[in-house]
């Protein structure tokens, strides 16, 4: 995939927020979050009026994992602009990344009740219906959605991917059509879903070929993470935990981080998983996920809740929901 490189975006446009945005975009594609974040301190500097460079910067400060400033920016940028609909939709986002579950819920629904057309706060809705086990209700969220915007991709993906979980797999594979070769972040997003379709059929071998396509192309670099912790989950369940470990590129506050922790005490290597549980924060999303694996493998002095099947699912679940 080609990127207009972000010094041709700042010598062709040095004060268009559009393009001083656009600059950010591209460093954070690239997983180059520190010159993002200076990308978009600068697009603030110079366009004061627009909350659109405040919401990038509050998006990359939450991607570092700097969600107290990421906090104390959002607050600010409501003050300032009241009235626009994604700062309010944030807010509940900040909730929802805090595993603050009903309360992003009841969040979404004031934005909702507000700004009846804010399509960011009813994709966050159904997010949250999907992580407390109410799909069916995602489903009319997102059915509502297309029914307006047919082409909503981010609602087509997340159908799909509740369809998944739902093991509706036939409903899924008609949202899922990606080109051959991917280009996008959508049609990567689409690939990726497909691969876990494939794997959630038992098709092993062809999930395998799909995850390591994606490991190797994808110029995105989350996405490229998602698709290594969906390989190394895939070895885990083959019983070959060293191999999972070796594909493994671990973030914080993603399912990267509770699979490498899965694949560290898999395969006995007891400090090192301490140490990686030790550094999963009491609000992060999977936090749950993490401690049934340290029950299961004995990192905590406690006795697990759930059986392994339980824990392989709940990993497919959060790989369904980070990646739409």
């Amino acid at each position: 995939m080609r990127f207009l490189t972000p010094t041709r975006l700042k010598q062709s446009y040095p004060n268009d927020g559009f393009a001083l945005c656009g600059r950010a975009e591209v460093y954070r594609v690239k997983g180059d979050l520190s010159n993002a974040l200076t990308s978009y301190e600068l697009a603030i500097e110079r366009n004061p009026f627009t909350p659109e460079p405040l919401v990038g910067k509050f998006e990359v400060l939450r991607e570092i994992g700097n969600f107290v400033e990421a906090g104390i920016l959002l607050e600010a940028a409501r003050l300032r602009f009241p009235q626009d609909p994604t700062l309010a939709s944030i807010h509940a986002e900040l909730l929802e990344g805090r595993a603050d579950l009903l309360p992003a819920l009841s969040a979404y629904d004031d934005v909702i009740k507000n700004f009846p057309r804010a399509v960011r706060a009813q994709l966050g809705r159904a997010r949250i219906l999907r992580r407390i086990g109410r799909s069916q209700n995602a489903l009319e969220v997102y059915s509502a959605l297309l029914a307006a915007q047919p082409y909503l991709a981010p609602a087509q993906l997340g159908r799909a991917a509740t369809f998944i979980e739902l093991r509706a797999f036939a409903s899924a594979e008609e949202l899922l059509e990606h080109p051959h070769t991917p280009k996008s972040l959508v049609d990567w997003r689409k690939h990726f879903l497909m691969a876990l379709l494939h794997q959630a059929q038992d098709d092993q071998r062809k999930s395998k070929t799909m995850f390591e396509f994606g490991m190797r192309k994808t110029p995105f670099v989350k996405m490229r993470r998602l698709y290594a912790a969906a390989f190394a989950r895939l070895k885990l369940r083959q019983g070959e935990p060293s191999l999972a470990l070796r594909a493994i590129d671990a973030e914080p506050n993603e399912i990267s981080n509770v699979v490498r922790l899965h694949a560290l005490a898999a395969s006995g290597r007891v400090e090192l998983a301490r140490d990686a549980f030790s550094h999963i924060r009491p609000d992060d999303t999977n936090l749950e996920l993490a401690m049934e694996i340290a029950r299961r493998f004995q990192i905590v002095a406690q006795q697990p809740k759930h059986d392994l099947a339980w824990i392989y699912s709940s990993e497919e679940r959060a790989m369904l929901l980070e990646a739409a």
